[in-house]
Order: structure tokens, then sequence, then C-alpha cells
């Protein structure tokens, strides 16, 4: 549903999307909400919500819960209350297994994976889009079932993105601000907060084996995120446009310039 202003900011804001790659490493990328905890939640939410997105999302799947921690200093907290009910996050893919809707009682997202080869990733302000259609519905959902959102207490982006360490690539290619060589094996995990604006920027880079090919692989997930946002989601839009600009700017800073060549950056 396109639109201007609304409940979550203005949707019709210009978007840019960052450079366009003809062969990007992205393999899956994700929007969404971590609230506070919604009263009542119960286990047959999942099951209502099923039939409220079966038409889109016709596969249901459950996983163990997404554990989070809120951002501390000028960030405001919330006070949680342990639920008596075993957490459970409800996972909705559509038919192709490209789409899927994540849910549990303080988290909503809304992601995109890559199934076959032959799939190309959407732009962000596709998946910004698809979120805000699904997060509309979601409340509408609640609602609907006298279940309302509790404040809002961060919104993130994450992109993750795996790579064949080969002849063309190495880890030093893929995260130019750190010293990787030699460390191929082990776990390396950056973590910082990045820009002005309250953003935090974490950075992952894993090496492992592709299961298809046995090829060595270094994936390396980028996620943005913050708590600087109205807890009633009014500018809600802006923050994930803030946030993916940050992202986008990292991953331009932290990648080299023979990478940009061999995924074909074009300007």
């Amino acid at each position: 549903m396109e639109g201007g202003p609304g409940r979550w900011g203005d949707r019709s804001v210009f978007v840019v999307d960052g450079p366009t790659y003809r062969h990007p490493p992205v393999v899956e990328t994700s929007l969404g909400v971590h609230f506070a905890p919604i009263s009542n939640w119960k286990a047959n939410i999942f099951g209502l919500f099923q039939a409220r997105v079966r038409e889109r999302y016709p596969r249901f799947d459950s996983a163990p819960p997404v554990a989070w921690q809120m951002q501390t200093g000028p960030f405001p907290n919330f006070s949680v209350s342990i639920s008596q009910i075993p957490k459970i996050r409800g996972l909705y893919l559509d038919a192709d297994q490209n789409s899927l809707i994540q849910i549990q009682d303080d988290f909503f997202f809304v992601n995109w994976r890559k199934a076959a080869n032959e799939d190309s990733y959407p732009r962000y302000r596709t998946l910004r889009l698809r979120f805000l259609d699904e997060w509309d519905s979601f409340n509408q959902f609640l609602a609907e079932n006298n279940l309302f959102i509790g404040p809002i207490a961060q919104c993130q982006v994450n992109y993750v993105n795996v790579v064949e360490v080969n002849g063309d690539l190495t880890a030093a290619d893929i995260c130019t601000d750190l010293s990787v060589s030699g460390l191929l094996g082990e776990r390396i995990q950056f973590a910082a907060q990045y820009h002005s604006e309250d953003i935090e920027l974490n950075y992952q880079l894993v090496p492992g084996i592709r299961v298809q090919d046995n090829r060595d692989v270094m994936q390396f997930t980028l996620t943005a995120s913050t708590s600087k946002l109205d807890p009633m989601g009014g500018d809600l839009i802006n923050r994930f446009d803030a946030t993916h600009r940050v992202l986008v700017e990292f991953f331009e800073r932290l990648t080299s310039k023979r990478a940009k060549n061999v995924w074909g950056r074009q300007e």
C-alpha cells in the first residue's frame, strides 16, 4: 500500500537504496522491530495469525525465541515480566520460501532469503514497503483480538552475505578495517556504535564450509539498530531509513575495491 504521511511516518519519502551490484553477496535481509512484551499473549495467537496470512504464507514453523538486549545509556528501559507460557517464535513462509514473517510476543520481523541461485534480492525500498504493509496487518490483527503493541524499543536492519574464499577474494577483502590475515578457521566478531545518530552497527565474520559444494566461504553479517525512536512508532520509517543508510555506508567502507569489482558494483 503506497501513500504519504501515516501512523509510522511518510511512506512517500524518497528512499536511497545504495549502490547496485550485478552479483551481490547478500543471501538474506530483514527489517524488524522489538517492543515491550504484549500483555495476554497466548500460544493460540500463532495459529490465529496463521489463519490470517495462510494465503500468502502457507507454511508455518516454530523456532526458539530471539533474545535481545536493550541498548543502555540515554535510551528508555522497560520492566519486563516473566510469562508462564513457554516462549517460541513463529515463522510464516511463502510457497517459494523466499519471504517470511517472524513473530513473538515482543518481536516482529519481515525477511527475504535466497532459496535458489537465480533469486534476486529485493532492494531496500521494496522490503521497507513490504514490512510496512505486514506491520499494519499485524497491528490490525492484534487489535481484532484485543491485543496491542506496547512501546517500540528498537528498529533493526540486517544483511547476511556469503562470499566464496578463493583466488579472487580473501577475508581481508571483506573486512579491510580489521587485521584478519591468517585467522581463517576462527570466529571473528566486530561490534561498535557507529555514526552520530545513536545507531549501533554490529559486524560479524564467520568462516565456514558451504554444504552444497564443500567450498570454503565467509559469512559476514551486518546488523544496524537504533533505540532512539518514538515509542509509538511515529518516526519508524525515518529511523529505518537512517539505520539502513549507516549500514550501507559501513559496508562500502569495510569492503575492498577488489571485492566491489568482483561483485560488479555499478555507480
